[in-house]
């Protein structure tokens, strides 16, 4: 079998076994991948647990074969490693959501260059920026990944049409159907459409606002992606920002 290097971000890790994992990740080359990486819990393993972390970027090398099936790594190495992403609470839990969000989302099973590093800036940017409006951080990644997914929202927003409909993908001038958001929500989301990261620190908008807003962009994903799974990291994130 063909020995194939790739680069990757693992989305899950699940104990296999005595002494293996199975990896999910997410490819440049592949796309959503699964792998058995042998021997990692065992002590005499010269891999370290530690590579196969949620969030961790890696380059590696596995036997190829069939998409459908399990996979097995021969070795990995860090293709990043984070400054604060694993040690910040705050970094982190926003990693964990954003790893959620991601992990419930993709489907897909073939190479998608443009979502990978979209992927990988993200998690470097929250790994490293400074002077991050953390708050809306989750509802910014949640929009931009959309335009990966098949439906970024229309951005026809105005004074006039500013009811956002999770439905249709665009703004309206009422709520003309029970899928419109309701007018403040619709304005915020219209802002994160519109602004660059770097630019979320000139939006102000309360905890109250941001959890109702972030509730109603899942709710966009739940009728987009068929089996949308709820995600169980909301709970800590709201803690950790509040």
């Amino acid at each position: 079998m063909e020995i194939v290097s790739n680069e990757g971000i693992v989305l899950r890790v699940l104990k296999y076994q005595e002494s293996s994992v199975i990896c999910d990740m997410y490819t440049r080359e592949k796309g959503l991948r699964s792998y058995i990486v042998s021997g990692v819990r065992s002590t005499r393993s010269k891999s370290k647990t530690s590579v196969y972390q949620l969030m961790n970027i890696l380059t590696f090398s596995a036997y190829d074969g069939n998409s459908e099936k399990l996979n097995r790594i021969k070795e990995a190495n860090f293709a990043y490693l984070y400054h604060k992403l694993n040690f910040d609470v705050i970094r982190s839990s926003i990693g964990v959501f954003c790893l959620e969000l991601t992990r419930n989302s993709i489907k897909e099973q073939e190479s998608n260059p443009e979502l990978y590093d979209f992927l990988i800036n993200w998690f470097k940017y929250v790994d490293s920026g400074e002077k991050l409006n953390f708050s809306l951080l989750p509802l910014k990644f949640a929009i931009d990944l959309t335009g990966y997914l098949g439906f970024f929202p229309l951005n026809n927003s105005d004074q006039v049409n500013f009811y956002f409909d999770l439905l249709d993908g665009e703004f309206y001038n009422s709520t003309n159907s029970k899928y419109c958001t309701d007018e403040e929500s619709g304005e915020l989301i219209s802002k994160l459409i519109k602004c660059q990261s770097s630019e979320l620190s000139d939006i102000h908008a309360p905890a109250a606002l941001r959890k109702k807003t972030l509730k109603y962009i899942l709710d966009y994903y739940s009728l987009h992606i068929p089996n949308f799974r709820e995600l169980k990291s909301i709970e800590v994130l709201a803690t950790v920002l509040h």
